[in-house]
């Protein structure tokens, strides 16, 4: 995981094939091992954004990796159960119609415990792809 602590510059889009562009500046005092010269261009990450001296921000900043995974697992059960009454399924129904997609994703062989963080990040945003074109297929 990495923290970093940026200030929000501007938004553009969206552009002709529907994306935005979020723009940030990281101050060069900020001092952080941060390089992105070794990130590879296209790879995704799940950004959240905590407003810096907040509340949020102090728990944040001192949460173990234990407490971060909980985290993570009670935001796919969330989007689980928003799934499941978005498609107006049973909330256990629609668990098992995504622990099946996630074992044919291969990140699961039985169950949503075995997901590490990038697990759980992974089937996150696959809950948030399937909400997002439940969304766009029943607005139209």
């Amino acid at each position: 995981m990495i923290t970093l602590a940026l200030q929000y510059d501007r938004h553009s889009g969206p552009d002709a094939v529907g994306q935005h562009k979020l723009t940030f500046t990281m101050d060069e005092s900020v001092i952080t091992d941060f390089n992105p010269m070794t990130i590879k261009k296209g790879t995704q990450f799940i950004v959240m954004l905590v407003e810096a001296g907040s509340k949020e921000a102090e728990e944040f900043v001192s949460e173990t990796p234990a407490e971060t995974l909980e985290r993570f697992r009670k935001h796919m059960n969330s989007l689980i159960n928003q799934y499941a009454g978005e498609m107006e399924l049973e909330p256990t129904r629609a668990r098992d119609m995504v622990k099946d997609s996630l074992r044919n994703l291969g990140l699961i062989k039985e169950s949503t415990k075995e997901l590490d963080l990038n697990g759980y990040v992974r089937a996150i945003a696959y809950i948030k792809d399937l909400t997002y074109e439940q969304n766009r297929t029943t607005t139209k």
